[in-house]
């Protein structure tokens, strides 16, 4: 196919689009921003779970380690009931009818928690 208008006669465009218009970036650094604040506010809630998590491990190692000091005097040995406090995490314990009862209080999330630990029987009667 041949051309009408040589090439050297051919219009040349001087002013031919090259690069991304003002609005293009705006809207390329709007999306950008969404994306950021999505991934701090992702990071807000994986450190808030990160903190739950060791707290409850801390509260786990706590509650086993007072159940294997109650366990390791042997029945008469353990007192019938107590309290003590480690790390944040209260434990209340009780003897009854054989069962050894361990509770640990905590705060998780601004919320007090509690979990309990029942071993039965700890002494046959």
């Amino acid at each position: 196919m041949y051309q009408l208008v040589p090439p050297r006669l051919q219009r040349r465009h001087p002013h031919k689009r090259r690069g991304f218009s003002l609005l293009e970036v705006m809207i390329a650094l709007v999306l950008l921003a969404i994306g950021v604040l999505a991934a701090v506010k992702s990071l807000a809630a994986m450190n808030r779970m990160i903190a739950a998590g060791a707290l409850t491990t801390r509260v786990a190692v706590t509650a086993a380690t007072k159940i294997e000091s109650l366990l390791a005097g042997g029945c008469g040995a353990a007192p019938e009931s107590g309290d003590s406090a480690f790390g944040g995490v209260r434990l209340r314990w009780d003897r009854q009818n054989g069962e050894q009862r361990v509770v640990a209080h905590y705060p998780l999330d601004g919320v007090e928690r509690s979990d309990t630990v029942t071993l039965s029987p700890v002494c046959s009667l």
